[in-house]
């Protein structure tokens, strides 16, 4: 199979060669985790959980408070990414 002819495909092929030999992802330096957009907040209702999510979407959680929700979801979070689901 030669695609020598074929300039698109090779040069979309280099790109993705040398991206992959020469960037490298490091989240130790590469995230800014003092960044107060990853700010732990108690009252942060980014962490109610959505209609997608199967406790979310219950109406047993949906009939909670909002406080209870953000609690709830912070330990729904929190669990997810101890499991590494």
């Amino acid at each position: 199979m030669d695609v020598s002819d074929d300039t698109q495909y090779v040069e979309t092929l280099t790109t993705l060669s040398e991206g992959s030999v020469r960037r490298n992802f490091n989240p130790y330096t590469d995230i800014d985790w003092d960044s107060p957009e990853f700010a732990v907040t108690p009252n942060d209702e980014r962490w109610i959980l959505p209609g997608t999510d199967p406790f979310g979407r219950h109406p047993w959680y949906q009939a909670q408070s909002t406080q209870r929700q953000i609690e709830i979801g912070m330990w729904r979070q929190a669990n997810v990414a101890k499991v590494g689901l």
